[in-house]
């Protein structure tokens, strides 16, 4: 039977706990911090870089060249097609021409012109054309005569260069004129030497390398005393043989002059080198040549008293040591013969009396060994020497104030000195210094040779390489006048300046200060030279 149960009195009110709490009580500490942000640098953001560990054995190492340069076959390249814009029939002859014209005057109405032009003819013909010009007024050097030192010079060159698979031909014709008075005489008379002549050049690079020179020239010389003609033939070989076991390279000289209207082939004077060399180490660090030499000589125009003919041999050895790539160690002898003619001692000395005495110098013994160090643009050598001549030409000074010919036996030794900074840095130039002592068979002295020369020229760029400045600077001791070393001519130093603007990629503008010295630099004496020559001029490259 069902029945109803009662748990609680639903009219009352529930009571519930109290559980809101009345006080919050915190111990200890707690601080937010938040991180900062910062941003990175770009090289942070780079990830870093592995450097690796290389092996000794396989890092480079640079070594000298242990071939000749000279013997390497021409580098044959065909020119790009040209887009000329000009379609004038000269456009494709000009394309590739360059060149500069160089115009310039100055104090004692001195004028200079030199011109220079190369012209590529074909892919594998070259033209180049080359002229020089000079002149002056010149200065008063002595006050008691009304004379100048007054003088016209000009030269000019044609060359053509052809180039084969493996040979090349250079083929030239030149010609040279000069006009000067001989102002340390009385009155000054005019003396004129002219030259003109063809060479010819063949050089082969493969099968039997080979180089050989053919020419033919002449000279004259006149003056209100005489006049002097020569024609001249020369001759030069140089060729390799390759043996089973070493090579053999020859070298040959031959030369023929005629004088006083005779042909060259007339043999008035004649002149013939040979020399037979082996190679005998030819390392990368170290080469080893030796050999023998046979100079021969023979003039119908020498100096009666002196022997007309002369014949020697002699031995031949070069070594070249590169212990690193900085330094070289190098020794030589080599005999060399020389046979003088008219233009040439003209050209070595313009005031010559009379007719010169056509003989040679010949050097047996011309022995040097030095030491060379180079390092970037930076080269300098130091080196010394021996040389004994059975026959050499020197100069004397006769009563009349100009110069007569000795050719006398000497032995002479040196010391020498070059330095080279190029032109690869704002600096540059060149320093050669060069003691001379020794003695001739018949006396003490060395007539006419100084002691001691020098010869520098240092220049700075800047402006961006568009601005150039140099000095010049060159002397020499005093000298002997004569063998027996009892009078001597003072020696001199001239100091110049030169510098050359670019206002355009094709025009520049130069300017100079020459021979500001001691004793007019006066390098014969009874000729002393003008002195502080300033000009200036412009010059156009294309």
């Amino acid at each position: 039977m069902p029945g109803l149960t009662q748990a609680q009195d639903p009219g009352s009110d529930p009571t519930l706990p109290e559980i809101t709490p009345r006080e919050i009580e915190i111990r200890g500490e707690y601080r937010v911090v938040f991180p900062s942000l910062e941003r990175p640098t770009l090289q942070e953001l780079q990830p870093r870089t592995r450097v690796q560990a290389l092996p000794l054995e396989g890092l480079p190492a640079a070594s000298p060249i242990g071939f000749r340069i000279d013997a390497l076959p021409p580098l044959n390249l065909d020119p790009p097609e040209a887009n000329y814009e000009d379609r004038s029939p000269l456009a494709p002859l000009l394309n590739g021409m360059n060149g500069s014209l160089e115009v310039a005057g100055g104090r004692f109405t001195e004028r200079r012109a030199a011109a220079d032009v190369q012209l590529p003819i074909s892919a594998r013909t070259d033209l180049r054309l080359h002229g020089d010009y000079e002149g002056m007024n010149g200065a008063q050097p002595f006050d008691q005569r009304d004379v100048r030192t007054a003088f016209e010079t000009g030269s000019g060159t044609l060359d053509l260069s052809y180039r084969g698979t493996s040979w090349r031909l250079v083929s030239n014709v030149d010609g040279a004129y000069r006009q000067y008075d001989l102002y340390g005489l009385q009155d000054a008379p005019e003396r004129t030497v002219a030259r003109i002549g063809t060479e010819h050049t063949l050089r082969v690079y493969d099968g039997l390398p080979l180089t050989w020179t053919v020419g033919y020239e002449g000279h004259d010389l006149e003056t209100r005393a005489f006049s002097f003609s020569t024609q001249r033939f020369h001759s030069n070989l140089e060729a390799t043989v390759g043996l089973s076991a070493i090579d053999l390279r020859i070298e040959g000289a031959a030369e023929l002059a005629g004088h006083l209207g005779n042909a060259a082939f007339s043999g008035d004077s004649r002149s013939g080198t040979l020399h037979g060399i082996v190679r005998l180490v030819d390392r990368p660090d170290l080469q080893v040549e030796g050999g023998a030499s046979i100079i021969s000589m023979t003039t119908n125009l020498a100096r009666p008293g002196t022997p007309s003919g002369h014949t020697y041999g002699a031995p031949y050895a070069l070594v070249e040591w590169r212990p690193d790539t900085r330094w070289m160690l190098y020794a030589e002898q080599r005999p060399s013969l020389a046979l003088h003619t008219p233009i040439d001692l003209a050209e070595t000395n313009p005031y010559l009396s009379g007719i010169p005495d056509l003989g040679g110098t010949a050097h047996t013994l011309d022995a040097t060994a030095g030491v060379q160090w180079s390092a970037g643009t930076a080269q300098i050598d130091a080196h010394a020497g021996v040389t004994h001549s059975p026959t050499r030409r020197f100069f004397a000074q006769d009563n009349t104030s100009l110069f007569t010919l000795q050719y006398l036996e000497a032995t002479t030794w040196m010391l020498g000195a070059d330095a080279t900074l190029q032109a690869l840095t704002p600096w540059f130039g060149t320093v050669s210094l060069q003691y001379t002592g020794g003695s001739v068979a018949e006396g003490d002295g060395l007539p006419l040779v100084a002691r001691t020369t020098g010869e520098a020229t240092m220049g700075y760029q800047f402006s961006e390489r568009q601005a150039r400045l140099q000095l010049h600077l060159r002397g020499q001791s005093a000298r002997d006048l004569s063998s027996a070393g009892t009078a001597t001519a003072p020696g001199f130093v001239a100091v110049g300046v030169s510098g050359d603007v670019q206002i355009t990629p094709n025009i520049e503008i130069t300017a100079y200060v020459q021979d500001i010295g001691s004793n007019d630099a006066t390098e014969w004496p009874g000729y002393p030279q003008p002195v502080a020559r300033v000009g200036g001029g412009l010059r156009l490259l294309w």
